[in-house]
């Protein structure tokens, strides 16, 4: 009996080894890694255009150069533009100096208010402490007092540098850049040369048996991160071209270089940003030498271009292209900038991407996707179950109304709180939960029911037409009303089917059917009286699973045996459950119709409204 446990935490252990290792790697190997990882998340930018030059005409290979030569020149020229305003700015810095003094001046000056007396009062405390360390006696014996001698300034002096170490370090502090930029660039041109060869070979050891997961996969990966940079580029060289807009108004100089530095800057999740902002405010501090209200009006520039930008632009750009939540970005930016730095940093989120569509399609690794994507995890029938399980009854309800504000209330009520109720029975089966919270979430479900049901009949006749279901708004209108139908709801045994019977009384009712729901402390006869009695047409039997189902025989036997002429439709509240299978095990008693939701019962109920169709006059 233990070997499957055993064999679960062996495999989870295995797992949790894998991750350490393969983490491990990618620290050690982040040299190579790097500008490989680089080079693929330009290809996937610059794939799209190879792919709309190969559709003009152009063959595979002049195309990727074309592509490759064309970004080359643009990172070049943006390069320049950016160096010759460094070069301009770092020309105008000595001219600041005497602001930038003045300001520290007048800084200094407005601080005599409760900072600065807070500063003056710690150190006159300082200064009183190091005075009475001083003046306490001395242990050592009084003597002929000697004077110490004077100290003596040490430094350390190095070897003189070689000339040719000199030059070497110069040269490599030049060249790696240069020689990671080259690699780059060589391995884009082959990946997206040979984008179907390395396609197939990835396929190949991911499993020709698995040829549509994989495919699909890929497909995901590129179509997601291709949007996601593209989208990205042009928010940042709009927000970019702003800044610099924005900065020229207010007069700062070398405004090009700020918005150039902002749309490169906001590449970076988080920090870059702030970065971008720090600069433009520190030079508008030493350009203007009086007053705040550049610094100011730089601070609100970049404050409301973010703030448009994140909250506006991106969400409606952007959609669900990437799958990520939003805290998966921070922590997955965190992770990635401690592993490999600020080109981590950079390549976050295309690498958590891939991460992401790597846990939905690989079902070991299916916990990626659900700790790092933004789908919802639980369906939303769970959720509400959990809330009341949590005692949260306001968050249950909250829950059923934003549902009802896009479905109609018999979806609410299949989709949401009849498989809450078959959660609640299965675990009062199981033995999960105690007779009081059991009592509670079933008074709690009522009151919810209720309040869903005056949201129900405050929206608009028309409005709750549509959202029945089984008419459509020109049958309703040109069609003459359905007569009247009595129906009885009868439950099968426990407090649960009663809350289900209710809820499907009030649909029937709202339809405009004589409907009416027994209670579950009736005995067998006394329903079958009240059958009999109301000369019902239709008795509809709620069942929700597990034990329902021996209740459910012996009262559709009796039933049909005292009422030949009376339809019986049997609700067993489980959607996912077997259809035949059930009707099966229902056979011998009688029963007429077997439902799994409220839709199938109002199909039943009023036929002639489920399949009508409205001929053109």
């Amino acid at each position: 009996m233990a070997r499957p446990e055993t064999t679960s935490a062996t495999s989870k252990l295995l797992m949790l080894v894998t991750l350490v290792v393969v983490v491990a790697g990618l620290r050690l190997a982040q040299e190579v890694l790097i500008p490989l990882a680089l080079a693929i998340l330009v290809s996937f930018l610059l794939a799209p255009l190879v792919r709309r030059l190969e559709r003009v005409g152009f063959w595979r290979v002049p195309a990727v150069l074309l592509v490759t030569a064309m970004a080359f020149l643009l990172v070049v020229a943006l390069g320049s533009v950016l160096a010759g305003q460094l070069v301009e700015l770092t020309d105008r810095l000595p001219q600041y100096r005497s602001t930038i003094h003045n300001r520290i001046v007048t800084i200094r000056s407005g601080a005599g208010g409760i900072f600065g007396r807070a500063s003056q009062n710690i150190q006159e405390i300082g200064r009183e402490l190091s005075t009475t360390q001083a003046a306490e006696p001395s242990p050592i014996p009084a003597g002929p007092t000697v004077a110490p001698p004077a100290p003596v300034s040490v430094q350390v002096v190095g070897p003189p540098q070689h000339p040719l170490q000199f030059i070497r370090d110069m040269l490599g502090s030049v060249l790696s850049p240069l020689l990671t930029a080259g690699i780059v660039t060589i391995f884009v041109i082959f990946i997206l040369v040979q984008r179907e060869d390395l396609r197939d070979r990835l396929i190949r050891l991911a499993g020709e048996e698995r040829l549509d997961v994989t495919t699909r996969a890929l497909d995901d990966t590129a179509r997601r991160i291709s949007r996601y940079l593209l989208m990205m580029a042009m928010i940042n060289a709009s927000f970019g071209s702003l800044t610099a807009l924005g900065l020229w108004l207010i007069g700062l100089p070398n405004a090009l270089l700020w918005g150039l530095l902002a749309g490169a800057l906001r590449f970076i999740p988080y920090l870059g940003i702030w970065i971008a902002m720090a600069l433009p405010i520190a030079l508008s501090l030493a350009v203007f030498p009086t007053g705040w209200l550049a610094p100011v009006a730089v601070v609100v520039l970049f404050l409301v271009l973010e703030l448009l930008v994140a909250n506006v632009i991106e969400p409606l750009v952007y959609g669900g292209s990437t799958g990520i939540s939003p805290l998966a970005v921070l922590v997955a930016a965190i992770f990635w900038a401690w592993l490999w730095g600020p080109v981590g940093l950079l390549l976050s989120t295309p690498l958590t991407v891939c991460l992401v569509v790597l846990g939905k399609y690989a079902p070991a690794l299916s916990f990626l996707n659900v700790l790092l994507g933004d789908q919802p995890v639980l369906d939303p029938f769970v959720r509400f179950y959990q809330r009341l399980l949590a005692g949260d009854q306001e968050d249950a309800e909250d829950l059923a109304e934003e549902y009802l504000a896009n479905e109609s209330l018999v979806k609410v009520y299949d989709q949401v709180i009849v498989p809450a109720l078959h959660l609640a029975e299965l675990d009062r089966h199981r033995g999960r939960l105690e007779n009081d919270r059991l009592a509670a979430i079933y008074q709690a479900v009522r009151e919810i029911i209720e309040d869903l049901q005056e949201r129900k009949r405050e929206t608009p006749a028309s409005q709750a037409a549509a959202d029945d279901g089984t008419t459509n708004p020109a049958a309703a209108v040109s069609s003459p009303p359905a007569p009247a139908i009595l129906v009885l709801c009868l439950p099968a045994r426990d407090e649960a089917d009663e809350i289900v019977a209710r809820m499907l009384a009030g649909v029937l009712s709202e339809t405009g059917i004589d409907c009416r729901c027994l209670s579950v402390n009736m005995l067998v006869s006394e329903m079958l009286d009240e059958v009999a009695a109301s000369d019902a047409k239709i008795a509809c039997i709620s069942a929700v699973p597990p034990e329902a189902m021996a209740k459910t025989r012996y009262l559709c036997k009796r039933l049909k045996a005292r009422l030949p002429r009376v339809k019986l439709v049997v609700g067993f509240w489980d959607t996912q459950a077997d259809p035949t299978r059930v009707r099966m095990r229902l056979s011998s008693a009688g029963v007429d119709h077997i439902v799994t939701d409220f839709a199938g019962v109002l199909q039943i109920v009023r036929p002639s409204q489920a399949g009508r169709t409205v001929s053109a006059p």
